[in-house]
């Protein structure tokens, strides 16, 4: 896991700083589900999203700076550094989408205990 986080560069703790608080907050709305909290959730997923796609256009900027300098990367091995690169320029857009991926499943638990909530006595 730690090669992973890694390979995407320091965009990364960005991401784990910005879906850390959005696990949290997903989880207390899951236990204690209010709908003040939901425009919290929408930025906070939001945040995330953005700060995985900047992580991954940083990520690919700094391939291309690299691969353009052919000191750095011989004809011969071109190919298979920018594959390298692209892969790792990835690994952002994988754990912020992780990471939103749980909070959502956790909004999904709050959102349904909030309708029961809210629902009339049938």
């Amino acid at each position: 896991m730690w090669e992973f986080f890694q390979q995407g560069g320091w965009p990364m703790w960005a991401i784990l700083f910005v879906g850390s608080f959005l696990i949290g907050a997903s989880l207390r709305f899951a236990v204690r589900p209010d709908r003040a909290k939901v425009g919290l959730l929408k930025y906070l997923s939001l945040a995330v999203i953005a700060a995985s796609i900047q992580g991954m256009v940083m990520d690919l900027g700094t391939v291309f700076k690299y691969t353009v300098d052919p000191d750095r990367v011989p004809d011969a091995e071109l190919t298979r550094t920018l594959l390298q690169g692209f892969h790792e320029s990835t690994r952002p857009g994988t754990f912020g989408g992780g990471l939103l991926t749980i909070a959502l499943v956790l909004m999904a638990i709050g959102s349904s205990r909030l309708a029961r909530k809210e629902s009339p006595a049938a």
